[in-house]
């Protein structure tokens, strides 16, 4: 990967958009890959674009022909590439289910490459699966999904590139998933789960505060069982991924999640290795998938990831919804890095990593600045 570039850039006059700060009219520069000075100049001008920080993306598998199950450290760097020249500051990449010794050894490989790369966009491993309802699996091979314990469970958790779990809160094992993930601070998230209310409702109560792709790998809301989707509506303290391409919810559903949902979302791509890429034949992990007209299946027409980019989730997130510039900037990268601890990023301020993201007045362009 090409170290980031010594020379200033000035962005501006233009709205810098900071969900803690509000919106203020100024001028920022960047060098070498970070903001450097932010200058404010007056209040918010709706007439000129809007500056936001860099995408956090807690659920993306790859891109550009990487697998991240099969990726190598010069894989990662070209993935890596891909992501900031989309405007992500900051990722988790995210495992199929697979043997555990797989999944290690995948996250050895992060470890190694940020080790090596410490201003990396990649912040850790999200583990979807092998621990999910198989009724619920989707693209998900049947052989791989299984209920882990004990030893597995054990060193999964304490890899320390391991910083979420998807897992389906009705298994058993649960608790003891639990119990390690305090232990390991790792987040537990719910999904590929065919849980009632009721069990999810007490998931949250021992600390599970997010849902996986909502709607997505889960029964959807019926009128004497709400389920995950309802329960994700309901509790006020968790907040959803969503995949925002078109495809995998429709732009009713969007608008209908985003109404009664608020900026309780986290935009995801859940992007495979066809991402960035023409139609063609793909892998997920060792899954065979074919992408037609940007759309990835397996044989059967089951969704295996997507090829959305961040740009375009966001870009979409706002025509569906109407959300503004502060919205965009919560559901796109605050409420992950939030998430995540990771405090540089989702704020646009002095110190700040590139890509920053500026987007038009009327979500007309967006363009990134690195």
């Amino acid at each position: 990967m090409m170290p980031p570039s010594m020379s200033e850039k000035k962005v501006g006059p233009v709205n810098l958009v900071d969900p803690e700060d509000g919106i203020h009219l100024g001028v920022v520069r960047l060098k070498g890959g970070f903001v450097e000075e932010i200058d404010l100049v007056g209040e918010e001008d709706p007439s000129l674009p809007y500056l936001l920080p860099g995408f956090v993306d807690p659920h993306i598998h790859g891109a550009v022909g990487v697998d991240f199950m099969s990726a190598t450290e010069k894989d990662l760097e070209r993935f890596e590439c891909f992501l900031r020249s989309r405007g992500v500051t900051g990722c988790l990449l995210t495992t199929v289910s697979a043997p555990v010794e797989n999944i290690l050894k995948a996250a050895d490989t992060l470890q190694s490459y940020v080790h090596s790369h410490p201003n990396s966009v990649f912040k850790g491993v999200h583990v979807e699966g092998p621990h999910i309802n198989p009724k619920r699996r989707g693209a998900h091979k049947l052989e791989h999904v299984q209920r882990l314990h004990d030893e597995e469970f054990q060193n999964v958790f304490s890899h320390p590139m391991v910083k979420l779990m998807t897992l389906a809160p009705e298994l058993e094992g649960f608790g003891q998933a639990v119990e390690l993930a305090k232990r390991y601070d790792v987040i537990l998230s719910i999904g590929h789960t065919e849980a009632p209310f009721s069990v999810i409702t007490k998931a949250v109560e021992v600390g599970v505060k997010r849902f996986t792709h909502l709607c997505n790998g889960m029964p959807l809301i019926h009128h004497r069982e709400v389920g995950p989707v309802g329960a994700a509506i309901l509790l006020e303290n968790v907040v959803a991924e969503i995949i925002v391409d078109g495809v995998h919810l429709s732009q009713e559903m969007v608008r209908l999640i985003h109404k009664l949902m608020g900026s309780r979302l986290e935009l995801v791509t859940d992007a495979m290795e066809a991402a960035g890429l023409e139609d063609g034949r793909y892998k997920l992990g060792r899954i065979e998938v074919v992408v037609n007209a940007g759309i990835a299946h397996l044989s059967d027409d089951t969704l295996a990831g997507s090829t959305l980019t961040m740009d375009r989730a966001v870009l979409l997130f706002h025509k569906y919804t109407g959300a503004n510039h502060s919205e965009i900037v919560k559901v796109s990268s605050h409420n992950a890095a939030f998430e995540l601890g990771c405090k540089e990023l989702g704020r646009l301020r002095e110190g700040a990593p590139t890509p920053v993201v500026e987007i038009g007045s009327q979500f007309e362009y967006l363009k990134v600045h690195t």
